[in-house]
């Protein structure tokens, strides 16, 4: 189908010295949309035309692997030159293996470690969605790091909040793209976008893209009656249950700007947040450009193993405001408004944010980016930071940026909502404000 000549044509790609041009291919797509074939034709092609001595395989429990491993078997016996170059086929439940004349093999392993001590070309995990650690998979991808030219493969629909690993891949792809980097990890989605109706045909044709092939438009309606979220994981490929991001990482990668530079000259506004434990800090400047954009971008990162002293901090803040002339620096009354008044000594307008005006801020801020008039330049504490914030309701249909994890930081987003919001066309001139 056209969908999978697309999936080979860019997940085939190999650089001038032969080796593949993307070490992980990560396939999401509606359910009965072909995947399973797609991944038959690369054991296939791993086998009989690559070369690839050692081709590993599995999915959430041993019987989708071995339903893979079946449809494998029988396209080999069933055809004679590839049946020609065959030496077995062992089906005894836990040692399945296709091994052929040359010695190449392809095995079903087990989804909980059973892959330790190989050393695989290929790695295949169907159903990623449903890996609930790292275990199962770190134990399969690493047995690809003694390989000359290995590859891995990870397929499924969309996942849920429980589906850490696959959660994880994407938002690295995400941030890849993000950032402009050319990716190991080649991400290919074919999904409904965010929120549409569960009865938009569009949305339908973009998340089965074998519509018109092997699925038939009476076949989607029929799953009307099914519960939404149901729908929208198994049909839409969207992802449901889960702790919602506070920004779309899409459009973020959409508004990457190489060209952009944050220098004196535009009305500036700047942002400063901490860390609970005032181990972290950032500092998060915002241009206006004549045409209306808002160019965004990290201006400086404080790190330290203990709580840190402010007054340096305060120093390099002011530097920085005179530097470009800010219309003020802005913090969370519960953030980094000890600071304030260290900066007002230095002449420096300061707004101190409330929660209802951080509320409207992420609001402006998702306008900004939905409406392609917030840019960045790829900068990946900025970028990691955005990728890791959650949409926290406040109970009034308002909501606030908050952490997907314990481990996650995210000051660098909400020093971008402050800054966002005082360069937004309706918070007006520059406000000082006494603490």
């Amino acid at each position: 189908m056209p969908w999978q000549l697309t999936l080979f044509d860019d997940a085939c790609k190999v650089k001038a010295d032969g080796h593949w041009f993307h070490k992980t291919i990560t396939c999401i797509v509606a359910r009965q949309s072909g995947k399973t074939h797609a991944l038959r034709m690369r054991i296939l092609a791993g086998l009989y035309l690559w070369d690839e001595r050692l081709i590993v395989a599995t999915a959430q429990n041993r019987e989708v692997a071995r339903e893979t491993f079946k449809l494998v078997a029988d396209i080999i016996q069933q055809v004679p030159f590839l049946n020609a170059e065959l030496d077995y086929v062992r089906w005894a439940n836990g040692q399945e293996e296709i091994r052929l004349k040359n010695g190449a093999r392809y095995k079903v392993v087990a989804p909980n470690g059973g892959s330790r001590g190989l050393s695989a070309d290929l790695v295949i995990i169907d159903e990623l969605r449903e890996h609930k650690d790292d275990e199962a998979y770190a134990a399969l991808v690493y047995t690809t790091t003694a390989r000359p030219n290995p590859q891995t493969w990870l397929t499924s629909n969309a996942g849920d909040a429980s589906s850490v690993v696959l959660n994880r891949v994407r938002d690295n792809a995400y941030k890849d793209v993000a950032n402009g980097k050319v990716a190991n990890t080649l991400w290919m989605e074919w999904s409904a976008p965010p929120n549409c109706a569960i009865d938009d045909r569009v949305a339908w044709q973009m998340a089965n893209p074998a519509l018109g092939h092997t699925i038939s438009i009476d076949v989607l309606e029929g799953r009307m009656a099914d519960r939404p979220n149901v729908i929208r994981t198994e049909m839409l490929c969207q992802w449901v249950d889960t702790i919602e991001n506070a920004f779309d990482m899409e459009k973020w990668a959409e508004s990457y700007d190489s060209n952009l530079v944050i220098s004196a000259g535009h009305p500036t506004w700047l942002a400063l947040d901490f860390n609970w434990e005032r181990t972290e800090c950032v500092l998060v400047g915002v241009q206006q450009f004549p045409n209306g954009d808002l160019g965004c971008g990290l201006i400086q990162h404080w790190k330290s193993d203990a709580a840190m002293d402010a007054m340096p901090i305060a120093g390099e803040v002011a530097k920085w405001a005179k530097e470009f002339s800010v219309r003020n620096v802005s913090m969370m009354r519960d953030g980094a408004a000890h600071i304030a008044p260290l900066l007002m000594q230095s002449r420096i307008p300061v707004f101190v944010v409330n929660m209802a005006i951080f509320a409207q801020g992420c609001d402006e801020t998702v306008g900004a980016l939905s409406g392609g008039r917030l840019k960045h330049k790829g900068q990946q504490i900025l970028t990691d930071h955005v990728a890791a914030s959650s949409r926290q309701p406040l109970g009034d249909s308002s909501w606030r940026i908050g952490r997907r994890d314990a481990q996650s930081s995210v000051q660098a987003a909400v020093a971008l909502v402050m800054a966002v919001h005082q360069a937004s066309p309706k918070a007006g001139i520059a406000t000082v404000v006494s603490v």
